[in-house]
């Protein structure tokens, strides 16, 4: 029998040593006993500790008045020096009733504890989930705010009086876009529409091309329908001759190698 199945019975064995189980409890205990041999060693310690704490108990000696009334009763014979009335010990009654409380305020103790760290337990787990919850609040409402400055800035380019459009060449025939440049605050805006989607490992390039060479200008992940802006931070003070689009490895390389889509 494992260790968890004589749980029920440690509070009955308890309870038997003391002599303070009802007929029917005992009867059941004792049938029990008769098969698991892990209780009987149990009972055997109980046991003992009941035998210690009777051994341990001061001894009370009875009033004065009680022995004199006793003497008095006893009948009439040789003198003899009277003998030191022996002192008696506590009732295993009282005795019994007194182990019993004590096992008693244990066990409710024990529970009560249990129940407090169970509590606590909880309420630490509910508040390191608050505490997860209000930092993932604060990072999306600092995502968002950024976004907000960014949605702020696009609209503004919006109003430049220069726009270069872009066309799609055969790998995206359906798509387009516009470069909304503002030389005074030497920032651009670039919005895409009709982009094919891309496996996770590539991502559109926008460039800016000078005199020639094609200067990196950002990167696109286009949304579920095609669409997209990109906020170009530097235009640089050479106006750009070409603007393009093509397909690269995530992440961005410092020049184009995959299929241009868009062109201006």
């Amino acid at each position: 029998m494992s260790p968890e199945a004589h749980t029920p019975w440690r509070e009955a064995v308890a309870l038997y040593a003391l002599d303070a189980l009802a007929d029917e409890e005992r009867a059941r205990l004792e049938e029990h006993l008769a098969g698991c041999e892990a209780c009987r060693r149990d009972l055997a310690d109980r046991l003992g500790e009941v035998a210690a704490l009777a051994e341990a108990a001061e001894p009370v000696a009875p009033p004065p008045e009680i022995r004199a009334r006793l003497l008095e009763r006893l009948p009439a014979g040789p003198a003899r020096p009277p003998a030191a009335f022996p002192a008696r010990r506590p009732a295993r009654g009282w005795l019994a009733l007194a182990a019993g409380l004590l096992v008693g305020v244990a066990l409710g103790a024990l529970v009560a504890r249990t129940l407090l760290v169970e509590q606590a337990r909880r309420a630490e787990a509910r508040s390191l989930a608050l505490e997860a919850r209000r930092g993932e609040a604060e990072a999306e409402l600092a995502r968002l705010r950024g976004e907000l400055v960014v949605a702020r800035q696009a609209l503004s380019l919006l109003r430049s009086r220069e726009v270069v459009m872009l066309a799609g060449l055969p790998a995206a025939p359906e798509a387009g876009g516009q470069v909304f440049v503002d030389r005074r605050e030497g920032r651009a805006l670039f919005v895409a529409r009709d982009l094919p989607a891309l496996p996770p490992d590539r991502v559109y390039q926008l460039w800016r091309i000078v005199d020639g060479s094609p200067l990196p200008a950002g990167l696109l992940e286009p949304g579920a329908a095609g669409g997209g802006y990109l906020l170009v931070e530097s235009v640089g003070e050479a106006p750009a001759e070409t603007w393009a689009v093509t397909v690269e490895p995530a992440g961005g390389v410092p020049q184009p190698t995959g299929a241009m889509v868009l062109i201006s």
